[in-house]
């Protein structure tokens, strides 16, 4: 199968919500629109008289993750509320505003589920022998799902909170460095 050509399918079933999104997500970020779809980047009105050459890349990016998001249902009821799913910037078709709906209809929405993952990702530490690597990319899987299902973010600061108030006491020394660091600096 031709990598650039494929489409990420989804089924319209709850159950697979979260894999189809962080497939959905991985090769938004390939075909370069994830930025656009995560709100990172602002998707400039397709309605302006004139648009600076970024700004016609931008609306390109936007359009390109449109058609992709819409040609990924295979259910007609989801495929067609995509398709309908305009504005008047985006007459042509919203990626935000659509992404956004299916979000809404299929993203959980325990609010003891999201509770319990931040819970989870405060107390991920850092064991004494385990390899920090395995360590860390379990934090960022964490974080990664409460991005994709909950669409929340932390800041910097906090994530460096997290990983350091959760490193064994072999880290003391430079957790201390850190910290005296930042002082200086602040």
């Amino acid at each position: 199968m031709d990598e650039k050509n494929s489409i990420i399918s989804f089924s319209g079933r709850k159950r697979d919500w979260g894999c189809w999104k962080i497939r959905f997500l991985g090769m938004a970020h390939k075909k370069n629109f994830r930025d656009i779809i995560l709100k990172q980047t602002a998707t400039p009105s397709e309605n302006q008289s004139t648009m600076t050459t970024e700004e016609k890349e931008i609306v390109e990016r936007h359009d390109m993750g449109f058609t992709e998001l819409m040609l990924s249902m295979k259910e007609d009821r989801l495929m067609m509320m995509v398709a309908n799913t305009v504005s008047s910037d985006h007459p042509n078709g919203d990626l935000l505003n659509a992404w956004d709906k299916l979000c809404m209809e299929f993203s959980p929405k325990d609010v003891s589920a999201k509770l319990d993952l931040q819970d989870s990702i405060r107390d991920t530490k850092l064991e004494f022998g385990r390899n920090p690597d395995h360590w860390f990319e379990e934090l960022n899987q964490k974080l990664t799902r409460l991005n994709v299902d909950f669409g929340e973010t932390l800041k910097e600061e906090e994530i460096i909170h997290i990983m350091l108030s959760n490193l064994p006491e072999e880290f003391d020394e430079l957790k201390m460095s850190f910290f005296r660091q930042r002082k200086s600096i602040v």
